[in-house]
């Protein structure tokens, strides 16, 4: 398998690919349509790597990708990935909440999945950074449902929040 199945078209998503027979080499690569990248051996049933950005393969946002143990015999399995836009919030309500958590944050924007799971992690920052990832949920168009942790530290009061579609 491969996860997570989409990521931005810039590049840069970390993805684990999932199977058997991996074997730890120069010439282990994944293959994001016709772009190869060098894969990261884990075990012989784990690789990562890490997608190329989109304008550098020759397709649309739906692509295959596929592993290699010596850059020329690929697998056939045919796994998805989506290149997609990445969210953009351009505004939350409210924009306090308690300190026990559990507040409902409505965050509007654009480029948010119309269909499957979505994440919100919110970041606390002072002298160190904090943060909790948790399940959002979609709203209404253009909107994501996001609940509050409690707060991350007594010293930390200022949080910023972050929106992904593949966590």
């Amino acid at each position: 398998g491969v996860s997570p199945a989409s990521g931005d078209k810039s590049g840069g998503t970390l993805v684990t690919v999932t199977g058997r027979n991996f074997m730890f080499g120069e010439r282990t690569v994944c293959r994001f349509g016709f772009k190869s990248v060098h894969a990261t051996f884990i075990n012989s049933n784990t690789l990562e790597c890490v997608s190329p950005k989109q304008e550098d393969l020759h397709g649309g946002d739906n692509i295959v990708v596929e592993v290699s143990n010596n850059d020329l015999d690929f697998t056939n399995s045919g796994f998805g990935w989506t290149y997609t836009d990445l969210p953009e919030v351009t505004s939350v309500s409210p924009s306090s909440g308690i300190i026990g958590g559990s507040s409902v944050l409505t965050l509007s924007g654009s480029n948010f999945a119309t269909t499957g799971s979505v994440w919100c992690r919110f970041q606390a920052k002072g002298k160190g950074i904090l943060m909790t990832t948790s399940q959002g949920s979609l709203g209404g168009v253009g909107e994501v449902l996001c609940t509050t942790p409690a707060r991350l530290s007594e010293s930390l009061d200022e949080y910023f929040i972050e929106v992904s579609t593949n966590n």
